[in-house]
């Protein structure tokens, strides 16, 4: 899943994080381990866990030209929210929705 790779920017502002906590608040290597790692590792895992999931459950994952991941299908179809009762996709109906939201 493409989709997982949402996990990275999370890792990155929770190393953010980290630094500032340590540095500028000078919390103790114990609270850190306790309370805030695990934290941070089950809201990283959870969100892209849960959207990649939540995608393929749905019926978004689809071809997306370079590799898969959220899209219409078929390619090029029109989807229900802009075009109301035209819409034709067969899959991954509204799926530029789904990509901001997820």
């Amino acid at each position: 899943f493409l989709t997982l790779s949402v996990a990275v920017p999370i890792y990155n502002a929770f190393l953010s994080l980290y630094y500032v906590l340590v540095i500028n608040y000078r919390y103790s290597d114990t609270v850190l381990r306790r309370r805030v790692e695990p934290a941070m590792h089950a809201a990283a895992f959870v969100f892209a866990f849960g959207t990649a999931l939540s995608s393929a459950w749905m019926g978004l994952i689809n071809n997306a030209n370079l590799w898969c991941w959220i899209a219409p299908y078929p390619a090029g179809c029109l989807d229900s929210r802009r075009y109301g009762e035209e819409g034709n996709c067969e899959r991954g109906d509204n799926a530029w929705v789904y990509r901001w939201a997820f």
